[in-house]
């Protein structure tokens, strides 16, 4: 696979096929109530420049765009969820207050341990989430499992 190039206006040039498929995920996300997309590949095939292409579409269509990038060398593995999610905060953050209860509703009910084991990964989530039950002392296996749920 050779890496996608922007034309002139910015056009991804192609890479239509793969901008399909995300978009049907999108769709479908749209349907369900959300959905993720993994992307993965060798370095410089030209995946973030096809997310980014993707996610300008997402947010033409008045959808929330996340992306996060493993860094090589990162400290934490988790280091492409938190600057996903990291995203997703501001988004919330800027929102007029009565998206902001909607998406704490939605995020809060019935996984409010959920939300806050990532609360501990994003400060800002409690700000706009508002005060969250204190997440009980977990050895690390159990706290890398209940960040895993939190984050899929």
């Amino acid at each position: 696979m050779t890496a996608p190039a922007p034309d002139r206006d910015g056009n991804l040039v192609g890479r239509q096929s793969e901008l399909a498929r995300l978009e049907v995920a999108f769709e479908a996300a749209e349907r369900h109530g959300g959905g993720l997309v993994l992307l993965s590949g060798v370095p410089g095939v030209g995946k973030s420049t096809l997310v980014h292409a993707f996610g300008d579409r997402v947010s033409r269509t008045g959808g929330v765009f996340a992306y996060g990038r493993f860094r090589e060398g990162a400290r934490a593995p988790y280091s492409a969820w938190g600057e996903a999610l990291g995203g997703l905060v501001c988004v919330m953050e800027a929102s007029p207050s009565g998206e902001r209860d909607r998406w704490r509703a939605e995020l809060t009910r019935g996984s409010s341990t959920l939300a806050a084991a990532l609360s501990g990964l994003f400060p800002g989530l409690e700000a706009v989430l508002g005060d969250l039950p204190e997440a009980a002392d977990l050895d690390a296996a159990d706290r890398r499992r209940r960040l895993q749920r939190a984050a899929v």
